[in-house]
């Protein structure tokens, strides 16, 4: 395992990841989407930092115009650290692994309406584990149930911090948030 940086779609610094290592290639690491292995510089309280392809900027935040509401830069802030906690819930999952996790639920569903139902993926990846295909399938629907718990209680928060009048500044403190394991 090694630290990434992942950008958004524009190139802007949005934190660190992990990136794992490939079981096919020893040395050589998955770097998920939108992730870059150079770290960003530091920067000032009004700047962020953008990858451009090749290297990291500082940018100015850029300045609200008069006629714009700055709340909705504020109720964009926190739907963006919404969206970041969700995706911290499965970050220890590589990509190609959660690509799966539809299937994965498909299988289970079917297994626990039908234990001689056909799952070859939770067939494979319970007999890798040592559990029968209905366990494999529990267990499934229990990570499901529970990423759909901890990210109901994300939203929870979100719609709760976009209600206050005026948003607050600190929207982005753990203290609005729900501890999650």
């Amino acid at each position: 395992m090694k630290i990434v940086y992942q950008t958004a779609p524009d190139g802007r610094f949005i934190g660190q990841t992990k990136a794992d290592e490939s079981p096919l290639e020893p040395g050589v690491f998955l770097i998920p989407a939108g992730c870059v292995e150079a770290e960003p510089p530091t920067f000032d309280k009004g700047y962020f930092a953008r990858w451009d392809g090749a290297n990291w900027q500082i940018e100015a935040e850029p300045a609200i115009a008069q006629e714009e509401d700055p709340s909705l830069v504020s109720e964009q802030a926190i739907r963006f650290e919404a969206a970041r906690r969700i995706s911290a819930l499965s970050i220890d999952y590589m990509p190609q692994e959660r690509e799966t996790w539809p299937l994965q639920l498909i299988e289970a569903k079917s297994v626990i309406a039908d234990a001689n139902a056909l799952a070859p993926l939770l067939s494979a990846i319970g007999f890798a584990r040592g559990l029968s295909v209905v366990d494999t399938a529990q267990l499934v629907l229990a990570k499901a149930q529970q990423l759909a718990t901890d990210s109901g209680a994300i939203l929870a928060a979100q719609a709760v911090l976009l209600a206050q009048e005026p948003l607050p500044d600190d929207y982005a403190d753990d203290k609005h948030w729900p501890a999650l394991p």
